[in-house]
């Protein structure tokens, strides 16, 4: 199960957050939230519904599905199935730091 918690990642210079907690997920750069939605986890798939944000993916765009997993503290995606080239280039383009526990 995809932990709750608050994985970060540089890109581009900046700090992105991606924070889950009980269905619910929000991403942030430079500690500004820029997407907020819902999400769910069926085994390895997680899949992503942005509801609002100024980077949102919205109408026939606004659902993508990915792969994941952890691996020595680094969360890593992988496309199923996503419309949005925006998401996938943030979730995909680097590893995540998972939180400490």
């Amino acid at each position: 199960m995809l932990p709750d918690g608050i994985f970060t990642a540089t890109i581009a210079n900046d700090k992105w957050s991606l924070n889950f907690a009980k269905g619910k997920f929000t991403v942030s750069r430079a500690a500004q939230i820029v997407v907020e939605g819902s999400y769910k986890v069926t085994d390895d798939v997680l899949e992503l519904t942005d509801e609002k944000g100024p980077f949102a993916s919205l109408g026939d765009r606004k659902t993508g599905k990915y792969r994941w997993k952890i691996t020595d503290g680094q969360l890593k995606f992988t496309r199923v199935d996503d419309p949005s080239e925006g998401r996938i280039e943030v979730l995909t383009g680097q590893s995540w730091i998972a939180p400490k526990k």
